[in-house]
């Protein structure tokens, strides 16, 4: 069998912090999951300019950060 956790965060276009703030969120009594999907809103906040002119580094950032997070207890 496999394992998935899927979830979604509102990331309400704020920078992510550090690992502590998201380890809850994928720590459970259970084993770690085999695949862990995760759905990103409003990475960026929502205006006209960064609609049209949105770059990487936050997209980027969020990645690290969830990487990082799910490693520290795999």
């Amino acid at each position: 069998s496999i394992r998935i956790h899927c979830l979604t965060l509102n990331c309400a276009g704020k920078q992510p912090s550090d690992i502590g703030s998201l380890l809850p969120i994928f720590k459970s009594e259970m084993p770690p999951a085999d695949l862990y999907v995760v759905a990103l809103q409003e990475i960026v906040e929502l205006t006209g300019t960064n609609y049209v002119f949105s770059s990487e580094d936050p997209i980027n950032a969020w990645r690290k950060l969830l990487t990082d997070t799910i490693n520290a207890f795999n």
